[in-house]
């Protein structure tokens, strides 16, 4: 399968996303943080849900990256973390 990098896939929309679903099976680390890396944080979205149920095998903890970003925790299940940026600054 051929991959290419969240920050370049996000360039062929028009506008940033607001909100984020990853979900790819213990591999959320290696996409989701160097989105981060390449992306200001004007076009960082308001809202990211992630799959932690393969949390394990993150060489990266996202939620402690994601905490540490400004998101905080709205809610949980088994599988999943809603996190919210309440401010970016702008």
């Amino acid at each position: 399968v051929d991959v290419i990098p969240l920050s370049q896939l996000l360039q062929t929309v028009d506008t940033p996303p607001a909100a984020l679903k990853i979900d790819i099976e213990g591999f959320e680390d290696q996409a989701l943080l160097p989105y981060f890396e390449d992306v200001p944080e004007s076009e960082w979205p308001r809202a990211i849900v992630i799959e932690t149920l393969h949390r394990g095998f993150w060489a990266q903890d996202c939620l402690q990256e994601l905490f540490q970003r400004g998101y905080v925790k709205e809610g949980d299940t088994d599988e999943n973390t809603l996190l919210v940026r309440h401010s970016s600054g702008l």
